[in-house]
């Protein structure tokens, strides 16, 4: 697909298919950062080194997450952008 250079060549069941095996991935990893952040809440005590540590883990890998799904979700609108481009440009040729 990423090799392919035809403007009309676009294999739409294709990239569906890899935006909800990428939208359940998103889902899960999620799911299991929830489960992360309860584990490491519910182990009680901890020293504030390692209390401050694992905030700052659930932290940064909460905001990549969520950079991550933003710019997936950018690259979905621009896409559509650019699809609902596509049957004007082809009533012109």
């Amino acid at each position: 697909m990423a090799q392919s250079k035809s403007l009309f060549d676009d294999p739409a069941d294709k990239i569906e298919e890899l935006t909800g095996i990428i939208k359940m991935d998103i889902q899960a990893i999620r799911k299991k950062l929830k489960t992360m952040e309860s584990m490491v809440h519910s182990q009680g005590r901890q020293s504030a080194q390692s209390a401050t540590h694992s905030d700052v883990v659930m932290e940064t890998l909460t905001g990549n997450l969520g950079q991550t799904t933003m710019q997936f979700t950018k690259i979905l609108e621009l896409r559509t952008e650019v699809c609902s481009s596509f049957p004007s440009s082809r009533v012109v040729f």
